[in-house]
């Protein structure tokens, strides 16, 4: 059996393909299959592809006539085809360091309950200058050394203090799944999304189990000047996809129980994640996802009756547009319903 499955799904990135797939071949661990797939690329992506179409590393070879739409469903296809036993989705604008797989695949192998190990990144700009390290902006943001060292976590305890915050997994390039719990998530849910998919795979994933980090830089992220995360902000589109990661968490914990401490825990979050995202989803019209949410959360014990009657007595204020009425409506759902 193989060890690793390496999906290499490109869109126009002619300008770093051959530093990615030069980074995969050129691993210290030698055991995996390679899966390339191009969404149908309008740049030179495919005259690069073509030379190395005849690697014996090279299992599956796809080129989509159409583009997809989505990045999401080129991971699910390549997740069918896989062979290996672990996953390790390698986007093409970054690339890895030569010991990326021999480290990932020891720390995963290290503990059964284990479903995703993830390591520490170098940010580069376009350019490939460096930018700093994933590492020190979240130790800032949490003011703590979480980061600076190796650590094992139960995924639901990551994703209440961490992951529910801020996306913690900054990038899925730097992510070694293991294929058996990567199976199970919802990919028909996965792939209506454009931009949180990888935070809905992180969760989905580490909420079968443990969650593993090494805190060696092992990959580059390629961050850009007008990247899809970007666009998605200006469109709205990344709000309401947070949202759906919410609602996802709200589902499946609450077919779980939750001790006490992790329900206040629950909370909290979701206090925090409101105060930040919901007056835009309110400015971008999201008014139906967004109201289906929160009567979720009043069926969930997470607000009162009162609570709830007073958001919809706010959300209408809102959407009066004047500076007063959204005004009103902030103290309202900041004060009295997430308070």
């Amino acid at each position: 059996m193989i060890a690793v499955s390496v999906i290499i799904p490109n869109y126009n990135h002619e300008k770093f393909l051959k530093e990615r797939i030069d980074s995969v071949l050129s691993q210290t661990f030698q055991d995996f299959e390679i899966i390339i797939f191009d969404d149908a690329s309008t740049d030179a992506s495919l005259a690069i592809l073509n030379s190395y179409k005849d690697s014996t590393k090279i299992s599956h070879f796809i080129i989509n006539e159409t583009n997809s739409g989505s990045p999401f469903k080129q991971w699910n296809k390549g997740l069918k085809l896989a062979k290996g036993k672990y996953i390790w989705i390698a986007e093409t604008d970054d690339f890895a360091d030569d010991l990326f797989l021999e480290k990932t695949v020891a720390a995963i192998e290290k503990t059964k309950n284990v479903v995703l190990t993830y390591t520490d990144s170098k940010i580069i700009d376009e350019k490939g200058n460096y930018l700093g390290a994933f590492s020190s902006r979240k130790n800032e943001a949490f003011k703590t050394e979480k980061w600076s060292h190796s650590y094992l976590n139960n995924g639901l305890d990551e994703t209440l203090d961490f992951l529910l915050y801020k996306v913690t997994i900054n990038n899925i390039s730097a992510v070694l799944f293991k294929k058996h719990f990567f199976q199970n998530i919802d990919f028909q849910k996965l792939e209506g999304f454009k931009n949180a998919g990888d935070l809905f795979t992180y969760i989905s994933m580490i909420l079968q189990g443990n969650i593993c980090y090494i805190p060696l830089p092992l990959n580059h992220y390629r961050e850009h000047t007008h990247n899809i995360t970007k666009k998605n902000i200006k469109n709205g589109l990344i709000y309401k996809e947070r949202l759906m990661c919410f609602d996802f968490v709200l589902d499946y914990l609450n077919e779980n129980d939750l001790s006490k401490r992790e329900k206040e825990r629950l909370k909290k979050v979701l206090t925090y994640f409101m105060h930040k995202n919901i007056f835009n989803l309110l400015e971008f019209n999201y008014k139906k996802e967004l109201n289906s949410f929160i009567l979720k959360c009043k069926k969930q014990d997470f607000i009162t009756s009162f609570q709830y009657n007073w958001y919809i007595v706010a959300s209408k204020l809102y959407h009066f547009k004047s500076n007063t009425s959204k005004g009103l409506s902030r103290r309202i759902i900041k004060k009295i319903v997430f308070n």
